[in-house]
């Protein structure tokens, strides 16, 4: 996890509209499972807003709320929103120095990453690019039957990352760090 205070890298102008993005979605993604709560059960993500040009590196899949993660975050989201609404509403400038407002922003940024899940990274900022992530590791003394990290049928962008640890495997058993059928091109 890079420090928040890489973010004092990248222009302040392009945080503060990310930081105004993340800050609105996360009311909305706040909204939508409060709603949902009354709704008929649904597994399907709901569609996000779109994001703003200029602001995040590399290339996001469509932005959609994973709900079951806002249930988990809510608190956190609402505690992170009142700590930054100076900044979004204007009332206080971002100063590049000001390290408790970077460190807020990388948490929300981070719980949004969640709710998304994609990786989100501001144009300018040295951390992987923002795309979609699978990420699966397996750490065991011993495995004893077939042992898969990430199993996927269609994986259309982003990066998958498998990792498989293990003291023993046992007679007859198979570990696999990545398994999948269709990475980046169409079934």
């Amino acid at each position: 996890m890079p420090e928040p205070i890489t973010l004092t890298v990248v222009g302040t102008a392009v945080v503060l509209e990310g930081v105004k993005f993340l800050y609105g979605q996360a009311a909305e993604a706040i909204k939508r499972w409060r709603e949902s709560r009354n709704a008929a059960p649904t597994v399907k993500p709901a569609p996000a807003e779109a994001v703003p040009s200029k602001v995040f590196a590399g290339q996001l899949a469509p932005l959609e709320f994973h709900l079951e993660q806002v249930e988990v975050l809510e608190k956190h989201l609402l505690t992170l929103r009142a700590v930054l609404a100076e900044y979004v509403d204007g009332l206080a400038p971002l100063a590049s120095d000001d390290h408790a407002a970077f460190e807020a922003i990388d948490a929300l940024r981070q719980s949004m990453e969640a709710v998304y899940q994609q990786r989100l990274t501001f144009v300018g900022e040295q951390r992987a690019p923002s795309g979609p992530v699978v990420e699966g590791t397996i750490d065991a003394k011993t495995i004893a039957g077939n042992a898969v990290a990430v199993e996927a049928r269609l994986v259309t962008s982003g990066r998958v990352v498998g990792r498989v640890v293990a003291d023993r495997l046992e007679q007859g058993s198979s570990a696999t760090a990545v398994k999948v059928d269709i990475v980046g091109g169409r079934p």
